[in-house]
């Protein structure tokens, strides 16, 4: 079984999509792991940036919205590269949808993003460095296990109404101490 890695959403400045150095790093962790990976992009086709992905990267055109959808719910893992100045304390949507859609992201260690994909469960990894990045895509398998289906339950579970409240219970008492 393979895994769908994909790269995702519109491509503006303030993400670094189509550096050539996350890039890199995202095709050697997808080589060097033992599970095989297919590399996805997933950005509207009238950016005109198709061009721009190495030929490891297939790229899926994602200008309609039931495109997007279909995209992102067909990963299995999301990897993001976002600027600092502007994702520093800033949420990113993509990631939102990905880990809605059950798919493991792993995303630059912003306090944030850090945040969407660790609390208060861990449904992701975080790097500072694309070094780490290379790292966390080849432990990727090891995190999911082999049930890729049901990767969506911890996330699920985790964010009930009786899951939310115990949280905030405990972080009340802790606070009131």
């Amino acid at each position: 079984m393979s895994l769908r890695v994909g790269l995702g959403g519109t491509i503006r400045p303030q993400k670094g999509t189509l550096d050539p150095a996350f890039l890199s790093a995202v095709i050697m962790g997808a080589k060097q792991s033992e599970t095989p990976m297919e590399l996805v992009a997933g950005f509207p086709d009238r950016q005109g940036f198709r061009e721009n992905l190495p030929c490891e990267i297939k790229f899926v055109d994602t200008t309609h919205y039931d495109d997007y959808l279909r995209f992102i719910e067909s990963l299995d893992v999301l990897v993001v590269n976002l600027r600092k100045d502007h994702y520093w304390y800033r949420s990113s949507g993509v990631v939102q949808d990905a880990l809605s859609a059950g798919a493991y992201v792993i995303v630059n260690d912003y306090p944030v993003a850090r945040s969407q994909v660790s609390t208060p469960v861990a449904v992701g990894a975080v790097y500072r460095e694309f070094v780490e990045l290379t790292t966390a895509l080849r432990s990727v398998p090891a995190k999911l296990g082999s049930g890729f289906e049901c990767r969506s339950l911890k996330w699920n579970e985790a964010r009930t109404s009786k899951a939310i409240s115990d949280t905030f219970a405990k972080a009340f008492v802790v606070h009131a101490s």
